[in-house]
């Protein structure tokens, strides 16, 4: 509170003699930097709402910081929506598309989009902003190809970043060497892209009946042993947020069953699961946007 002042004085109004002869009513006073002008205004906030003074003056703080935050927000907004987005995909059969009915190599009804479309929409029609979206996802990639795309990726000079891998992983690839690729993907993008968002998106589980071969193993095998290598890599992380896909899956399984969630019966969510990556996506971006 180093910049606000404040002042006390007498209620006057309804209430009682209480009100009137105790200085329970606040005004604070706020020097505060319009971030649109620069220009540095007063702002004067004033409650009498009780008797108790310490709790007016903690509604006057709570003013004053919903005030401060609904205009830098609102800054935030116009920023977002001032110039051409880039946004960029990487990942793979999941972000690839399948199995979204709105794929466009698959156009069948209902015609949901896959999960990065759906962020893309999202984002499009929220901040009426344009956007170039490269999906550059790769039908059986893991970790190894989303390496190998780095420079393709940060050539594009992407503003968001989506980073999905895990499905064909979590397979055969150890969490430690998992979360190296992973890294090393997040560490090359800020070096190089440092005003780009980045979100590594947790993959959705396989079906833990599908097997290699009959007999086989499953082929659900490190998928939940990445959920805590992603939130302890976050810690280091700069510019980049863990979109927990995986825990979301593992919670649903408690009341549905694994038909629910899929199109493929293995590997590959359906328009439902799709919809859960966005909004699991978009709610690691800009927090509870359901409440806009």
């Amino acid at each position: 509170e180093g910049e606000i002042k404040w002042d006390t004085f007498r209620s006057g109004g309804a209430g009682g003699q209480n009100v009137n002869k105790v200085e329970s009513g606040v005004r604070l006073r706020y020097n505060w930097k319009n971030p649109n002008t620069g220009v540095v205004e007063e702002i004067l906030i004033e409650c009498t709402e009780t008797r108790d003074q310490p709790k007016n003056k903690e509604r006057a703080l709570s003013r004053l910081r919903t005030f401060i935050y609904d205009k830098e927000h609102q800054k935030y907004i116009d920023d977002i929506a001032s110039k051409r987005k880039t946004m960029v995909s990487t990942g793979d059969s999941i972000t690839d598309g399948w199995s979204a009915s709105g794929k466009p190599s698959v156009h069948i009804a209902p015609y949901c989009p896959p999960y990065n479309t759906l962020v893309e929409n999202f984002i499009k029609k929220t901040f009426d902003v344009k956007i170039t979206h490269h999906n550059v996802g790769v039908s059986g990639s893991n970790t190894d190809g989303g390496v190998s795309k780095l420079d393709e990726i940060c050539q594009k000079d992407p503003d968001l970043v989506l980073i999905a891998f895990g499905m064909n992983d979590g397979c055969s690839k150890d969490p430690l060497d998992y979360i190296n690729n992973i890294n090393k993907m997040v560490s090359t993008i800020e070096e190089k892209c440092p005003d780009a968002c980045i979100v590594v998106v947790g993959t959705c589980l396989p079906n833990a009946e599908v097997a290699w071969s009959p007999g086989g193993q499953s082929i659900l095998k490190y998928h939940i042993d990445y959920i805590d290598v992603l939130k302890a890599a976050e810690e280091s992380w700069n510019n980049a947020a863990h979109a927990d896909v995986t825990t979301a899956n593992v919670e649903m399984f408690e009341r549905k069953v694994y038909q629910d969630v899929t199109g493929s019966n293995s590997n590959h969510p359906n328009d439902y699961m799709h919809r859960i990556y966005a909004q699991i996506i978009l709610n690691t971006i800009f927090g509870d946007y359901s409440e806009w």
